[in-house]
């Protein structure tokens, strides 16, 4: 594709890299957690428009950074350091908030009918909250979980010890299925990985992302990316995979028959949503902020 593509539109967020990202297609809302190096008691997290950027609400994390956003059912939650934030999408005003001990910096997020999970990459201790009593308890999964879900089934994801595990009705872990290890996964209506490499220490203490693009509901084929990729998004309407490289970049490959196609966009991508038809890039700028922009999906063919 010659050239960059032209964004949609262009705003600013505050903190210079580790913004938080989630979209709600269906409830038009595009939500950014503040970075790094923003005062503790001035961080927040924001309602944006998807199609314009205009700031619709916003809600304070209470000094504590947002860490990872998921949008499901009714509320959007917020994974701060050992608190659990839910709130009003809409309103972003705080519906419930749990407190719990245990695992630290909860950069994974992920929630069914009956549960939410909290995980941190290099741990492999996770905290499970019943939706309907609050009550918290931990459990022992694996390492470098990645988290996909459908209503009654939260499927996790490891890069450490591969396959992939649920839970019982009582929080236990079951483990469902095995698998490659994969670094990253993703769902639409097919189910795909970025398969880990090998371990790069002594004590095995975590896997790296690599070329190897894999489908995992399903016997399917094996695609090689051009390079290693750190997060995969599944695009089934449009037959694609949206890949981010280990630098940002974005990249689309087929997944008919692993053609793969640079976007081109400018800075780094941080959020790719199919169903919103957006891409989420930022640029850091001299200030303790980033321009972030969107760009359509449908733009690169």
């Amino acid at each position: 594709m010659a050239g960059h593509p032209v964004p949609t539109w262009t705003t600013t967020i505050p903190g210079h890299t580790g913004h938080a990202l989630a979209i709600d297609a269906r409830g038009g809302s595009l939500f950014v957690g503040d970075g790094w190096g923003v005062a503790n008691r001035a961080l927040r997290v924001r309602r944006l428009d998807p199609a314009t950027g205009a700031e619709l609400a916003t809600a304070s994390t209470r000094s504590r950074a947002a860490l990872a956003l998921l949008r499901f059912d009714d509320v959007l939650g917020v994974s701060t350091d050992r608190r659990l934030l839910l709130l009003d999408p809409e309103t972003c005003e705080t519906v419930r908030e749990v407190e719990y001990s245990g695992v630290r910096h909860g950069q994974r997020l992920g929630a069914d009918d009956d549960r939410i999970v909290i995980a941190n990459w290099l741990s492999a201790q996770v905290v499970v909250i019943d939706r309907a009593t609050a009550e918290v308890v931990r459990r022992r999964l694996a390492r470098q979980l990645s988290m996909v879900a459908a209503p009654s089934d939260l499927r996790v994801y490891s890069a450490f010890d591969g396959g992939h595990r649920r839970f019982a009705p009582d929080h236990s872990v079951v483990r469902y299925a095995d698998g490659p290890a994969v670094t990253d996964v993703a769902s639409d209506r097919t189910t795909w990985g970025v398969v880990a490499s090998k371990r790069t220490d002594d004590q095995g203490l975590y896997h790296h992302p690599s070329t190897s693009i894999a489908r995992l509901d399903e016997p399917g084929p094996t695609w090689d990316a051009p390079t290693a990729v750190s997060r995969i998004h599944v695009d089934d309407e449009r037959s694609s995979l949206w890949l981010i490289d280990e630098k940002g970049r974005l990249l689309r490959m087929d997944q008919h028959s692993g053609r793969v196609v640079e976007a081109n966009v400018p800075g780094q991508v941080r959020l790719v949503d199919a169903h919103a038809g957006l891409a989420i890039a930022g640029v850091p700028l001299e200030t303790v902020a980033w321009q972030l922009s969107a760009y359509r999906l449908d733009g690169f063919n």
